[in-house]
C-alpha cells in the first residue's frame, strides 16, 4: 500500500514515499485569508486597530467638526460653536460623536441618548464617551455623565463618521518628522500621535462631490486635490500648524496670463521637480485628456503654471483615442499617463517641449486610477480596461488565476478600487468590490516573483503606509498591561512574541487600512479581525497521485497526518470533497498545541473514503500555519 506527502520544502524532498511541494499543489476557488510563505500556507493575519485613544476605542474620522468653547463641570454641559442641529449626520440613539482637539466646525443634529467622546482635550479624564442627556440649546450638549474642568484646551466636538478615502504620510524635510494626513469626504484631517487625536486641515466645500482624493508629496510640501475644491497645498515646511490652502490664487490657478483659472482637476504628480495636473477645468470647461504641468521646481508659494511666461509650464492633450484620462504612474524614468483606453509615457528631453510622448504597446486602458501600483523592484501594474490585472511590459495579462473574481467585479464601483504594495510578503493588493457589492470587499493578492495569486475577503476604502508611533512592552499594550489588570496582548487578539521582538519598535513600517465605518488598523498584524473571529480557508485539490499518474480510484481507510506549526491555543477543522460531490464533508480536527513544546505538531486525523480526486479543506480562526499533509496507506483499487 503507497503513502504519498503534501509538504512544505522545509520537511524535504522524500525519497520513500511519492511527494509533491505543498506550493505547487492546485489551490481550488473557495480558499480565501490564506497565502504561501516559505514554502508553507498559513492564515493570514487579521486586522489591529490602530487609530485609537488613551481607552483603546477606535477613532473614526468625523463627519463634522465644532470647536469646544467651554465646559461646564456643574452642569455637565459641553458648549460648542455652530449649530448642531444643521449638518451632515443627523444623529440617533446609540450613534456617536466625539470631542477632539482641532479647530473647524460643521453641524449636526443632536439626539438625547446619543454617545460623545472627548479626545484631544487638555483635561485627560475627559477623553471618554458620554451620554448625551438634554440638548438646551444648538450650541450646548448636556451630558449624563460628570465632567472635569476643560483644562487649557477643551478641544473638538466630532460628530459622526465617514471612511476614509485617501492616506498620506509625510516626511518633513529638515526634522524627520512623520504625519499622517487622512482625506476623507468631508475633511483633510491631520492624526497627532501625541495627544492621539485628529486636527482639521481642510473643509471641503462641496462634499456631496467628493468621492476621491489624491495627496502627494511636492518639493517640500503636499499638493492634494479632490475634483471639487481648488487645488491644494500645504505648507508644512514653514510650519505644520499650517492649513491646506487653494494653490496660486485663491480663485484657482492662474494658467495662461489671465482672468481664465484652472479651478479642479482629478489627478495630479510631482514627477522630476514638476507638478503635474490632469483631468482639468479651465476656465469653466472640462478638458478629460488634458495634462498641464507648472514650471520646473515651482511650487507652493511661488507655483508657475502660465504657459505664456517666462517659465517652461504648458500643456498636453491626449487625443489620439477618445479615451479619458485615468491618472498618473511612475515607472523606471518615465511618467506614466493612464487612459481609459490607452497607455502613454512621458519623459524629459532638452527641448521647449520640456516632454515626448509614446504610446505602449499594449492596447489596454486603466479601470482606476487608484489600481495603479508599482512593486519594489519598480515595475508597473493595474486593473486594465478588460477586467484584467496588468504589467506594463507582460503582454498578457497576469490575473488568469484570479481571472474569474476579477471579471466578476462590480463594474459600477471599479473607479474605487484600491493598491498598495506589501513589502513584508512581497505582495501586490488591490481592494475590490465583488459582484454585487457597493464596496471594496474583496483583496486580490499577487506576488511578483512566484506569479501565485490569492484572495482574501477584508473591507477596504483606502491603503496606506505608516510606522509603529511607540515602543511597546509587556506593559504598555493598549489593552493595558496584565499586572494591572489589563487584558494586555490576549486583549489585543495578537501574540505577544512578534511585538516584543519585531513590530513593537518605534519606526517598523505599517501597513494600514481603513474600512467603510471610519476606522483605521494595522492590516495582518493580529490573531484575530478586529477582535473578531477571522476564518483561513485552504482548499487543495488533488488526485493523491504524482503528476502523468493514471486518474483511477483511490481509497484513503487510514485518514492523514497534517504537520503544522505549533502554536499556543486553537484548532483546524479538516473537510473533504470527492469528484463532483456538491457539499463537503467533516472529517476531524487538529489541534495546534503540543504539552511538549515542540516546533512543529503532527496530529492524525482518522478517516476512511474512496474517490477519483479529492478536495481537501483545511479550515481555521486560529493562527493556521500548514507545512504538510502525508496520506498512509492509500489502496488504487484499479478502477477508472
Amino acid at each position: 500500500m503507497p503513502d504519498f506527502a503534501i509538504q512544505s520544502p522545509k520537511l524535504g524532498q522524500r525519497e520513500d514515499i511519492p511527494t509533491v511541494l505543498l506550493e505547487d499543489v492546485f489551490m481550488s476557488k473557495g480558499s480565501e485569508n490564506v497565502h504561501e510563505r516559505y514554502g508553507r500556507y498559513d492564515r493570514l493575519r487579521g486586522r489591529l486597530p490602530d487609530l485609537f485613544d488613551s481607552e483603546t476605542v477606535k477613532i473614526k474620522t468625523p463627519t463634522d467638526v465644532y470647536v469646544i468653547t467651554s465646559i461646564v463641570t456643574g452642569t455637565k454641559t459641553i458648549n460648542i460653536t455652530g449649530d448642531h442641529s444643521a449638518g451632515a449626520t443627523v444623529l440617533a440613539t446609540g450613534d456617536t460623536i466625539r470631542i477632539n482637539g482641532g479647530t473647524t466646525a460643521g453641524a449636526t443634529v443632536l439626539s438625547t441618548g446619543d454617545t460623545i467622546r472627548i479626545n484631544g482635550g487638555t483635561t485627560a479624564g475627559n477623553n471618554i464617551i458620554f451620554t448625551v442627556d438634554t440638548l438646551p440649546t444648538t450650541s450646548s450638549i448636556v451630558v449624563l455623565e460628570t465632567l472635569e474642568a476643560e483644562g487649557a484646551t477643551p478641544g473638538n466636538l466630532f460628530v459622526g463618521a465617514t471612511p476614509v478615502l485617501k492616506y498620506h504620510r509625510h516626511i518633513r524635510q529638515g526634522t524627520g518628522t512623520e504625519h499622517l494626513l487622512l482625506g476623507t469626504k468631508y475633511h483633510i484631517l491631520l492624526w497627532l500621535q501625541s495627544n492621539r487625536s485628529m486636527t482639521v486641515k481642510w473643509t471641503n466645500t462641496d462634499p456631496a462631490n467628493v468621492f476621491r482624493w489624491e495627496i502627494k508629496d511636492h518639493l517640500r510640501n503636499v499638493v492634494a486635490t479632490n475634483n471639487s475644491d481648488f487645488v491644494l497645498w500645504w505648507n508644512v515646511d514653514s510650519s505644520v500648524a499650517n492649513s491646506f490652502a487653494a494653490l496660486d490664487n485663491a480663485d484657482g490657478i492662474d494658467y495662461e496670463g489671465t482672468g481664465n483659472r484652472l479651478t479642479k482637476c482629478k489627478h495630479l504628480i510631482s514627477y522630476e521637480r514638476y507638478l503635474i495636473l490632469g483631468y482639468t477645468t479651465e476656465g469653466g470647461t472640462v478638458f478629460p485628456q488634458k495634462k498641464r504641468w507648472a514650471g520646473l521646481a515651482t511650487g507652493g508659494s511661488t507655483i508657475d503654471f502660465d504657459e505664456n511666461g517666462s517659465s517652461d509650464a504648458g500643456a498636453k492633450e491626449f487625443t489620439t483615442s477618445p479615451g479619458f484620462l485615468m491618472g498618473f504612474a511612475l515607472h523606471d524614468d518615465d511618467l506614466v499617463i493612464a487612459k481609459d483606453d490607452s497607455m502613454h509615457r512621458a519623459f524629459i528631453v532638452f527641448a521647449d517641449t520640456v516632454f515626448e510622448y509614446e504610446q505602449y504597446a499594449i492596447k489596454v486602458g486603466c479601470e482606476s486610477a487608484d489600481s495603479l501600483i508599482n512593486d519594489k523592484s519598480g515595475r508597473l501594474y493595474w486593473l486594465g480596461s478588460d477586467l484584467t490585472i496588468r504589467e506594463i511590459n507582460t503582454p498578457f495579462p497576469i490575473s488568469t488565476a484570479v481571472d474569474v473574481t476579477v471579471k466578476g467585479m462590480n463594474t459600477a464601483q471599479a473607479e474605487f478600487i484600491q493598491s498598495t504594495f506589501i513589502d513584508e510578503f512581497d505582495q501586490i493588493w488591490w481592494a475590490i468590490p465583488s459582484g454585487g457589492s457597493d464596496t471594496n470587499d474583496t483583496i486580490i493578492v499577487f506576488h511578483p516573483d512566484s506569479g501565485r495569486s490569492f484572495i482574501h475577503k477584508i473591507p477596504v476604502r483606502a491603503f496606506g503606509d505608516f510606522t509603529q508611533q511607540e515602543a511597546i512592552t509587556y506593559d504598555t499594550m493598549p489593552y493595558g498591561s496584565v499586572a494591572s489588570g489589563g487584558t494586555g496582548y490576549a486583549g489585543w487578539g495578537a501574540d505577544f512574541v512578534i511585538y516584543d521582538s519585531q513590530k513593537r519598535i518605534v519606526g517598523f513600517p505599517l501597513d494600514i487600512a481603513s474600512d467603510y465605518l471610519g476606522n483605521t488598523f494595522d492590516l495582518h498584524r493580529s490573531s484575530s479581525d478586529d477582535g473578531n473571529d477571522f476564518i483561513g480557508k485552504l482548499i487543495i485539490s488533488t488526485t493523491l497521485t504524482v503528476q502523468k499518474s493514471l486518474h483511477m480510484f483511490k481509497r484513503v481507510n487510514n485518514g492523514v497526518d497534517l504537520i503544522l506549526n505549533r502554536k499556543s491555543s486553537g484548532s483546524v477543522s479538516l473537510y473533504v470533497k470527492r469528484d463532483t460531490e456538491a457539499s463537503r464533508q467533516l472529517l476531524g480536527t487538529a489541534s495546534l498545541t503540543d504539552a511538549d513544546g515542540p516546533e512543529t505538531v503532527i496530529v492524525h486525523v482518522p478517516f476512511d473514503i474512496r474517490a477519483k480526486s479529492f478536495g481537501f479543506e483545511l479550515e481555521s480562526t486560529d493562527q493556521m500555519e500548514l507545512l504538510g499533509l502525508i496520506f498512509r496507506e492509500l489502496e488504487f483499487d484499479g478502477s477508472r
